[in-house]
């Protein structure tokens, strides 16, 4: 018995325009949320590494400190994963870059945890992390406020509104959007990432805004 591929079919245009101010204000809540975390774990390892060392009598990233600092945000790190609601989520190594969104009660234990990280020195990057915060506040928000969205739609835009951010550019996001070819494989693409583009124009916009974002190089001839 032979099977019939359905056709596909296109999103009605005024459904992705109703989309797209929802998108716009949650890209640049992934831009704010990305700068604040970053911001907070930077004036942190400011003052870890530079005040708190010279009140011990330590110079500012000495071998002396820099074992310390790594050893004790070890320790806080753990108790964080040990005792916070959620552990701070699962493994970051035993994910993809897009995974399922966290329960809104694993986020702080997260948020904590990426300070830690970011301030003591343990960790390159806030990648992982950040997407997870942003993916599990804007899909919690997004299902409350629009219920008839379903779960990847909204974990398209906090992954590519959170990419946008990080390089301020969209370019990246809908790269990895295509790549995955997340949602209903009947709709065309163009129908399931606008939403995303969205938030990941305006997470770099409101990242170039704010951060003064440059990525260009200067080529001396």
């Amino acid at each position: 018995m032979s099977t019939v591929d359905e056709a596909p079919f296109h999103v009605p245009v005024g459904a992705l325009i109703k989309l797209a101010l929802p998108a716009a204000v949650m890209g640049v809540f992934c831009s704010v949320s990305l700068i604040s975390l970053s911001e907070l774990a930077e004036h942190l390892s400011d003052w870890l590494w530079n005040d708190v060392s010279a009140s011990f009598g330590f110079e500012a990233y000495s071998d002396a400190w820099t074992i310390i600092m790594l050893t004790v945000t070890g320790l806080l790190i753990g108790l964080v994963v040990r005792y916070a609601p959620g552990h701070a989520g699962p493994d970051p190594a035993t994910l993809e870059l897009v995974a399922a969104p966290l329960k809104p009660v694993v986020l702080p234990g997260l948020a904590v945890a990426l300070i830690l990280m970011l301030s003591g020195g343990v960790s390159l990057g806030p990648e992982n992390p950040i997407i997870g915060i942003n993916v599990g506040i804007i899909v919690w928000v997004g299902l409350k406020l629009f219920p008839n969205v379903n779960v990847p739609i909204w974990l398209a835009v906090a992954v590519a509104g959170t990419i946008g951010a990080m390089f301020g550019t969209p370019v990246a996001a809908a790269l990895l959007l295509s790549e995955l070819n997340a949602g209903d494989t009947r709709i065309p693409l163009w129908d399931r990432i606008f939403a995303p583009l969205v938030a990941a124009t305006t997470g770099a916009l409101t990242t170039m805004a704010i951060a003064d974002l440059n990525l260009s190089v200067d080529v001396v001839t």
